[in-house]
């Protein structure tokens, strides 16, 4: 549970990249955040409190670029 109580945590915007799965969901300690899941893994981690404390770091929905860089 990402949003512990009665509150939606809100999942939106998955996104797979090889093992891991990227979405924006909300808690009560973070606001709207991006978070990841690898498989495997039984744990939803944080990638980065963007928005210091409670304000939402992620506004609408998030994309992600399926080009690669060519280094």
């Amino acid at each position: 549970d990402i949003n512990t109580g009665t509150a939606s945590g809100s999942a939106s915007s998955f996104v797979t990249v090889g093992n891991t799965l990227f979405f924006v969901s909300k808690d009560a300690t973070t606001g709207n955040e991006l978070r990841k899941l690898t498989a495997g893994s039984q744990t939803v981690e944080l990638v980065k409190d963007i928005a210091a404390g409670t304000v939402d770091g992620v506004h609408g929905t998030f994309y992600a670029d399926s080009r690669r860089s060519e280094e």
